[in-house]
């Protein structure tokens, strides 16, 4: 399973880099849509089978500078939670179609859990990342979050927990 993960890698790796030459007005004008879809599906996790999907839609107020919503929903076999966030994400002009980008959120999650009572928290998360342009209009994403909550709706372990961090790889396209 590794070695197709790194294959997979290598090809989108060699893949983007080729394509740098070409992508000469990647879509993060003013005025640009985005659509991303972000998250994991697993059935042999510790906690049973999972889905972990955030589903987002932003709009470029300025060249490079987009605003949005997202909406995140989180289940397996303990925990179920459930949230909105709105954000604002900065994205660096490259001239390749690997655009880095940074941004910041808040938002509002409810969270139930098994051994836990039921919980909404006010959440403030921090985010940075990149975006490989695959064509104009379609980039894949990988980022590291950082979210903090203001009561304990992160379950990690056993625990609940008022800080999270994690990698999150999605889609986005952009119109």
């Amino acid at each position: 399973m590794k070695k197709t993960f790194y294959i997979i890698c290598a090809l989108i790796i060699t893949c983007s880099w080729s394509q740098a030459q070409t992508l000469d007005n990647v879509m993060l004008d003013k005025g640009t849509r985005e659509i991303s879809l972000e998250g994991d599906f697993s059935t042999t996790g510790s906690a049973g089978s999972e889905i972990d999907l955030s589903l987002g839609y932003g709009y470029f107020i300025k060249d490079f500078l987009e605003i949005g919503v997202a909406i995140d929903y989180l289940d397996n076999d303990f925990v179920s939670n459930a949230g909105i966030n709105v954000f604002g994400e900065y994205n660096y002009d490259t001239f390749t179609n690997w655009i880095p980008f940074f941004g910041l959120g808040i938002g509002f999650s409810d969270f139930d859990a098994v051994v836990v009572e039921a919980s909404s928290a006010l959440t403030v998360n921090g985010f940075g990342g990149i975006k490989i342009f695959l064509t104009e209009y379609l980039a894949l994403s990988g980022k590291l979050l950082l979210e903090i909550a203001s009561d304990d709706i992160y379950y990690d372990n056993g625990d609940a927990e008022s800080i999270n961090l994690g990698l999150d790889f999605g889609i986005r396209v952009f119109f």
